[in-house]
């Protein structure tokens, strides 16, 4: 594959999986407000823990991947060799990107035990 053709190829896969990611950001927001909303309802919360969980997980992996992506993008953005022109980026910006995707992951899972550890609270309690 020449080197015009990996570049393009990866930030597709970038530009796809950040399309998977956001609905699923949303998705998370939206779960997240509800459970702690729910906290002191719910008798038994476990479908809205069963979606949250599957989101949890999906959002695991989508940034997982985009971390991969950004790792095989950057070297080849730091050898500036064939970059075509619409996918020109500053090599900090790239990192700069790669570093926010680690802390939104690490921020992803941090939120995740909160509400496993939630979850658990509330299913002692009944």
């Amino acid at each position: 594959m020449k080197r015009k053709e990996q570049i393009e190829l990866l930030w597709m896969t970038h530009d796809f999986l950040l399309e998977k990611i956001y609905p699923l950001e949303e998705e998370n927001e939206i779960l997240y407000a509800n459970i702690k909303e729910f906290q002191k309802e719910v008798n038994n919360p476990h479908k809205l823990l069963t979606a949250f969980l599957q989101i949890n997980k999906d959002l695991d992996l989508f940034y997982g991947k985009q971390l991969i992506c950004l790792d095989d993008i950057i070297p080849l953005h730091e050898e500036n060799i064939d970059i075509p022109p619409e996918r020109e980026i500053d090599i900090e910006t790239l990192y700069a990107l790669r570093c926010a995707t680690i802390n939104l992951l690490e921020n992803h899972r941090v939120t995740g035990e909160e509400i496993k550890q939630l979850i658990d609270d509330l299913n002692e309690r009944n």
